[in-house]
């Protein structure tokens, strides 16, 4: 399918990102790899992580949320493969909410922490920094995973230095570490994106924890995980490629256009 879409894709406005997003969905959906029976049975490690996220309440590093729900046939939005599970993301990481600092303590002058607002999930200029107090448990560092409760919905990796969570921002603190991060961020973003795509426009469009914590995810085994991840690294080093080289060809072009009419306006003949 992706390249039977890649030819439409590469010549359409915005075709680029549209690539990468067809990447993304059909990566977990389990259609980039080659199956491996030798492969960790998922269903265990979800067992495994279910006494991580145990233990992690048992010391008060969580707090204490409502179990996710069992999933029934309707929220299945794909087939799986029979090595992969259906899972919700509060069974394999909590979103903690971010803070709401008091405003008397902003500044731009760089005194204190960084503050992480929605805005910053695209970039990281234009900060707001905060001088006083804070929890520890709001200090975002880099590698981190975060999501947008509001507007896009956008799931991020924290790139830049150790920074305080905003209200209306969510980290994702992960129970066991034999999970990739990455294809669990992949699969919430499809998730989030579709949520979002069925908001009217007259809807406010927020996202609460309880939304987050039920989001649908199909879990492939760790191995999978991996050999996926590497697939769509590979893939959008290709689009990174593309679109270099259709920038290249868009300011030749201009610069084509500037010259013809140049010399239009200013023949050196009648």
């Amino acid at each position: 399918q992706f390249l039977k879409e890649f030819n439409t894709f590469i010549n359409a406005p915005n075709g680029i990102q549209q690539l990468r997003n067809l990447i993304v969905e059909l990566a977990v959906e389990g259609e980039f790899d080659e199956h491996d029976a030798s492969d960790e049975d998922v269903a265990s490690l979800l067992e495994d992580i279910h006494a991580q996220r145990e233990d992690l309440l048992a010391k008060r590093i969580i707090r204490k949320e409502r179990s996710p729900s069992s999933l029934n046939e309707l929220e299945k939005p794909f087939e799986i493969n029979k090595n992969w599970v259906w899972t919700r993301l509060g069974d394999l990481a909590w979103p903690l909410s971010g803070a709401a600092f008091k405003s008397e303590y902003f500044n731009d002058q760089g005194i204190g922490k960084a503050i992480i607002r929605i805005g910053n999930l695209s970039q990281t200029k234009d900060q707001i920094y905060y001088s006083g107090e804070f929890d520890p448990r709001y200090l975002v560092n880099k590698g981190e995973y975060l999501v947008g409760m509001s507007g896009e919905f956008k799931v991020a990796q924290w790139q830049s230095q150790a920074s305080l969570l905003n209200q209306r921002v969510a980290r994702l603190i992960f129970f066991d570490k034999r999970i990739n991060r990455y294809f669990v961020a992949m699969s919430l973003q499809m998730r989030l994106s579709h949520l979002h795509k069925g908001y009217s426009f007259t809807t406010l469009k927020n996202l609460s924890l309880s939304d987050l914590c039920d989001s649908v995810i199909a879990l492939p085994p760790l191995e999978e995980q991996e050999r996926i991840v590497a697939r769509v690294d590979e893939l959008m080093e290709l689009c990174d490629r593309l679109e270099e080289e259709q920038q290249a060809a868009e300011a030749f072009s201009d610069e084509l256009r500037v010259s013809t009419f140049h010399h239009l306006i200013q023949p050196e003949k009648p």
